[in-house]
C-alpha cells in the first residue's frame, strides 16, 4: 500500500496544476481573433474564412469555432479544458483496455487500479509535451495539437479492439481519420510512414487491423487533401522563408540533435515515472534481449524525429513552434510504454523508488509555480481586457506554462 502513496500524489498533483491552468486561463491573442471572425460570420463562415486566407486546418478549425460560438470575450475556458482532460482520460481508458484484451496489459485489480493507471497515462500525454501551454491551454491551438491526440488515441483503441456494431466502428475510425488530416500535418506525414510501413509489414499479427488502419487513411487523406487545396494554406507558405537544401538539412539536424538532447530529457524521465505503474506487472518473456529491444526503441524514435523535424522545417523554413511537435511527445508516450512491458523488470526497484519520489517534486514544484505566478498574469491580462490598463508587452508578467500575451 504505501508505495501506491507517491503514485497518487503524482496524479493529485497533476490534476491540481491541470486545475490551475485552467482556472486561471483567459482568451489572449489568436482566441480572440478567432472569436471575433465566429461572431462576425459564423461557425462555418469563420472556418471558410481562415481557409481561404491563412489556415486550412478545416477541422480543427470547425470544432474550435462551435465552442467560440458560446462564448464572448471575457469568457473563460474552464469548461473546454475540462471537457478535454476527461476527454483525454476517457481515450486513455479505452487504449488501456483495448490493450488488455490483446493481452498487452495485465488485469486491473480494482476500478481505483483502473482509474489511477487511466490517469497516470494521461498524465504522461498531456507532461511529454514540448509546450503544455500551448498544446493544451492556449485554445485556438489546443484543437488542432492536444485533440489531435485524443482523436489518434481513439482511433488506435478502436482499431486494437474493435467495437462490435462494424458500421459504428468503420464510421468512427474514418470521421477520426478526418479530424487529424484536417488538424495537424506534421502528424499527417509520420502517421503516413508508419501505417503504410504495417500495411506493407504482412505479419499475421497485423492482418486483422489492415481494413481499420486503411479506412483511417482513408478518412485522413480526404481531409488532408481538402487542407492542401485551400487557397490559405499556399498564402501562410509564401509569408514563410524559403530554405536552400543545405539550410534545410543543416536546419533540421539541429533541430532533431536539440529535441534529443535538450527538450527531450527531462519528459522522457517523467513519463518512464508515470507509466511505470502501468506496465511494471508484466510476466510475459521479451523475446529480444534488453541491449536489442533498447536499441530498436531508441533508433524508431530518432527516426521519428527526423521524419517530423525535416518535414517541419521544409514547410516553415524554420524549427516551428513547440506546440506543433506534439506528435513527438505521443510517440515518445507510446515507445516508452512499449519498452517499459517488455523490460521495465530490468529497473532495480530502489532506482524507481527514489526516481518516483524525485518526480513528485519536481511536478510539485511545478505546481507551486503556477500558483504563485498565474494570479498576477491572469489579473493583468483581464485589466487589460477592461481596458483599466494599456498593454505594454514588456509589462506582461510571467504566465508560468501559459501562452503569454503579445498582443492586444
Amino acid at each position: 500500500m504505501l508505495k501506491l502513496i507517491p503514485r497518487y500524489l503524482l496524479l493529485l498533483l497533476f490534476a491540481l496544476g491541470f486545475g490551475l491552468l485552467a482556472y486561471y486561463n483567459v482568451l489572449i491573442d489568436d482566441d480572440l481573433v478567432m472569436l471575433r471572425g465566429v461572431q462576425a460570420h459564423g461557425i462555418v463562415g469563420a472556418t471558410i474564412d481562415h481557409y481561404d486566407t491563412w489556415n486550412t486546418r478545416w477541422m480543427s478549425f470547425f470544432y474550435l469555432h462551435t465552442w467560440m460560438s458560446c462564448w464572448n470575450e471575457d469568457s473563460s475556458p474552464w469548461l473546454y479544458h475540462l471537457f478535454t482532460l476527461l476527454a483525454l482520460f476517457f481515450t486513455s481508458d479505452l487504449f488501456l483496455r483495448a490493450l488488455q484484451a490483446k493481452k498487452g496489459l495485465n488485469s486491473f485489480s480494482s476500478n481505483s487500479d483502473r482509474i489511477l493507471k487511466s490517469g497516470l497515462f494521461t498524465a504522461a500525454i498531456i507532461l511529454s509535451c514540448f509546450h503544455i501551454g500551448d498544446t493544451w491551454f492556449w485554445v485556438n491551438t489546443s484543437t488542432m495539437y492536444g485533440w489531435n491526440l485524443i482523436a489518434l488515441l481513439g482511433a488506435a483503441s478502436i482499431t486494437i479492439c474493435p467495437l462490435r456494431n462494424k458500421f459504428v466502428q468503420d464510421c468512427l475510425i474514418t470521421f477520426l481519420g478526418l479530424y487529424i488530416g484536417g488538424a495537424a500535418e506534421p502528424a499527417v506525414v509520420c502517421l503516413y510512414v508508419i501505417l503504410i510501413g504495417v500495411l506493407y509489414y504482412k505479419n499475421v499479427r497485423t492482418q486483422e487491423y489492415r481494413n481499420h488502419i486503411i479506412n483511417f487513411l482513408i478518412g485522413m487523406s480526404v481531409s488532408f487533401g481538402i487542407a492542401l487545396a485551400g487557397d490559405g494554406h499556399g498564402k501562410r507558405e509564401a509569408a514563410l522563408p524559403d530554405l536552400s537544401i543545405i539550410d534545410w538539412f543543416i536546419h533540421s539536424g539541429y533541430f532533431s540533435a536539440k529535441i534529443l538532447f535538450y527538450h527531450a530529457p527531462i519528459r522522457i524521465f517523467l513519463v518512464l515515472i508515470l507509466l511505470y505503474p502501468i506496465f511494471s506487472e508484466n510476466t510475459i518473456k521479451p523475446k529480444l534481449s534488453l541491449g536489442k529491444g533498447s536499441l530498436y526503441a531508441i533508433i524508431a524514435w530518432i527516426i521519428l524525429i527526423g521524419i517530423h523535424t525535416y518535414f517541419i522545417t521544409f514547410i516553415m523554413g524554420d524549427y516551428g513552434p513547440e506546440r506543433a511537435w506534439s506528435f513527438i511527445s505521443f510517440a515518445s508516450v507510446m515507445l516508452i510504454s512499449w519498452w517499459l512491458f517488455h523490460y521495465s523488470i530490468k529497473i532495480p526497484s530502489a532506482a524507481m523508488k527514489i526516481s518516483t519520489w524525485f518526480s513528485v517534486f519536481i511536478i510539485g514544484y511545478f505546481v507551486y509555480m503556477q500558483a504563485k505566478e498565474l494570479p498576477t498574469y491572469s489579473s493583468y491580462v483581464k485589466k487589460v481586457k477592461a481596458k483599466e490598463i494599456l498593454f505594454d508587452a514588456k509589462e506582461v508578467p510571467s504566465s508560468g506554462v501559459l501562452h503569454r500575451m503579445s498582443f492586444y
